[in-house]
């Protein structure tokens, strides 16, 4: 666990096997937290709420202060090229509304 409340909070999008790791591994730091979609983390660790990743209008549910996103959602679309768009669009809002 990373004891050091110096380090910069994160913000996990998706504490599944390995967000929940992470969570474990940034507990200490403060402002940190996560999200989950279908299933709460059976311990929460973090400040943690649930996330629609596939939802447009659910993007804004993400908070507005700053952390070092880390993303743990597995695609959403099979198709790579349509994924890369799809990505791309989300980029964009979070450029714009989360700089």
């Amino acid at each position: 666990m990373i004891n050091n409340a110096a380090f910069p909070p994160v913000g996990i999008l998706g504490l599944g096997f390995l967000g929940q790791i992470l969570a474990r591994e940034f507990s200490a730091v403060p402002e940190s937290w996560g999200t989950w979609h279908l299933t709460p983390p059976p311990e929460p660790i973090l400040s943690n709420f649930s996330f629609d990743w596939a939802n447009e209008n659910n993007w804004s549910a993400l908070p507005e202060t700053p952390v070092t996103l880390v993303m743990t959602i597995p695609p959403l679309l099979k198709n790579p090229e349509t994924e890369a768009e799809r990505l791309h669009l989300w980029g964009k809002w979070m450029s714009h509304n989360r700089p």
